[in-house]
């Protein structure tokens, strides 16, 4: 046993204006490290502040250490708020991507936080959960005698055979529709790290800036963690989860062996689309959704970002890949830079004739800790807001944004949206009745709403 008895771990809670993942995801990271040290203290509690009832002080009653996972802007002011209900003496850890980004501003705006974790946590946490002297623990910032101190970095290992207890959950996640319906739904992490060198992207990265080499757990760890979930809907949150195609091979023949009924949800790469044979495997196991990184419409913006194809290359990955009868989304950015309103605006159509089901647009922003704030910084005329987003001289953050909507919109036409219903049909996506009249009733209110904006355009 540990240098404590009894723990609290918190997911802090800020409405946003949006539905969006923050609202119905399962906190996977403040999961794992709940795990990591179950065995070290006699109590363990996660709280989820988007589903409790009751206010955290119900649960605080002999607790000894509470660990708080930051990793958005819009938590910070809820975190801290919450980091001062608690009692003196409560041993107060945080994580997640937003501290570790911020290690000194949080340190500095609570005296009440004692450690933060920089990166991934596992380790680290069995580490201090264990008694081991804060100086030799890698991979800390903490407070001794008035002082801030940052220890060496803890040095990235290879992902392990381990997922989250479930077991340790008060909730039932579950996606919200319209009416009060909803469908389960939770995440896998098969594999941590991407190899590619996108520009934007901070996934070869941790929140340090670090380089992550790709790793993954084993296919037979991955299906017994599914085989565990009671969800109908599972997302998988790796980075990219193509980087092995025999490994997706072998995840596929053990869960068609098993005979494991999961809609499944992956981001990837177009050059999964020169393995037909295990796209095919991935369908027979109920991979019903596939989401590609492609990101611009315009060849030049595709080597400014590092991307390794071209828009010809997109073309050809589509001839394959429309013929498979996921549901296919695209991911773009709208506002790269060098890219005027008429490049951006092109992306609607350049994914329709690609055959996506799905648009996917995004707001260009520059991490702290990503290749392309360097690029923004010595770019002239081009900008980066207190939240991380790109803007420019010539287009605002408000023009930004009325481009983006332009974008969705111009995707989102009536005929795009018929044949959205018609390929989650098709992909076998709704054979569950709850996520049937979940869809149908969403999709609905959707197509009502978009002919009423149609009609009152042409009164």
């Amino acid at each position: 046993m540990g240098r404590w008895k009894k723990s609290v771990f918190v997911y802090p809670y800020k409405k946003l204006s949006k539905l969006s993942y923050n609202d119905f995801f399962p906190p996977l990271g403040l999961e794992y490290i709940a795990t990591a040290v179950k065995e070290l203290v006699e109590e363990v509690t996660i709280i989820d502040m988007r589903y409790e009832k009751e206010p955290l002080r119900q649960f605080l009653g002999g607790v000894e250490v509470v660990g708080i996972s930051i990793n958005w802007p819009h938590q910070r002011e809820i975190a801290l708020g919450l980091i001062e209900q608690l009692d003196e003496g409560t041993t107060v850890i945080v994580g997640g991507i937003h501290a570790t980004e911020n290690v000194e501003e949080y340190l500095e705006a609570s005296r009440r936080i004692n450690i933060v974790v920089r990166g991934d946590g596992e380790e680290t946490a069995q580490d201090i959960f264990s008694g081991k002297e804060l100086s030799a623990i890698r991979g800390i910032s903490y407070r001794r005698s008035g002082r801030i101190i940052h220890n060496e970095t803890r040095v990235l290992g290879e992902v392990r055979d381990f997922y989250p207890d479930r077991s340790l959950r008060r909730y039932r996640y579950r996606h919200k529709t319209i009416f009060g319906l909803s469908f389960g739904i939770d995440a896998v992490m098969s594999s941590r790290g991407c190899p590619y060198k996108c520009e934007f992207c901070t996934h070869k990265l941790n929140p340090l800036g670090e380089l992550r080499g790709w790793s993954a757990r084993s296919a037979e760890s991955v299906v017994e963690e599914i085989e565990s979930i009671k969800a109908e809907v599972i997302i998988f949150s790796d980075d990219n989860f193509s980087v092995d195609p025999e490994r997706v091979e072998k995840i596929c023949d053990l869960l068609m062996a098993r005979e494991i009924k999961k809609s499944l949800m992956v981001e990837l790469r177009i050059e999964i689309a020169r393995h037909p044979e295990t796209l095919n495997k991935m369908w027979r196991a109920g991979f019903r959704f596939l989401a590609y990184g492609i990101e611009s419409a315009q060849d030049k913006t595709l080597k400014r970002m590092g991307k390794g194809f071209t828009i010809e290359e997109v073309g050809e990955a589509f001839e394959v890949l429309r013929h498979f009868k996921m549901v296919h989304a695209g991911y773009f950015i709208v506002g790269y830079i060098g890219e005027d309103e008429k490049e951006m605006r092109q992306i609607a159509g350049f994914a329709r004739g690609l055959g996506i089901d799905i648009l996917i647009p995004s707001k260009l922003r520059a991490m702290r800790y990503s290749p392309l704030r360097k690029t923004v910084e010595n770019t002239p005329d081009y900008h980066i807001d207190e939240k991380g987003k790109v803007f420019s001289d010539e287009y605002s953050i408000k023009q930004l944004r009325q481009i983006f909507k332009k974008v969705r919109r111009d995707f989102y036409q009536p005929g795009q949206l018929l044949k959205i219903g018609k390929k989650f049909c098709v992909s076998g996506i709704m054979t569950n009745p709850e996520f049937l009249r979940c869809f149908f009733i969403t999709f609905v209110g959707v197509m009502e709403k978009v002919f009423k904006r149609r009609l009152l355009r042409l009164e």
